[in-house]
């Protein structure tokens, strides 16, 4: 398989794991949503949506500080999302 097949498919799991992570996170299975983003960011630390989803996982479960902490990293990546700042 080449490089960018490889790639490809990785973009495409990481994509379906980040919407099984927000199915869990909206139907209040918040452990296990929080898990899947986790994951997502062992994969690609730097992945905007999981950064800033997590983010409000932690807020919603009183993890205030680790809430600033991710929602501002999404914001550093992607500063021209406009929910990111609501989030935060």
């Amino acid at each position: 398989m080449q490089e960018s097949e490889q790639l490809k498919e990785q973009t495409s799991d990481i994509e379906l794991d980040l919407q099984a992570a927000i199915d869990l996170h909206q139907t209040g299975n918040l452990e296990q949503a929080s898990i899947r983003y986790r994951q997502i960011l062992k994969q690609e630390p730097n992945h905007v949506a999981a950064t800033n989803l997590l983010g409000v996982l932690a807020h919603q479960i009183g993890k205030h500080e680790l809430a600033i902490n991710l929602i501002s990293k999404a914001i550093t990546l992607k500063p021209d999302n406009p929910d990111f700042y609501c989030n935060l």
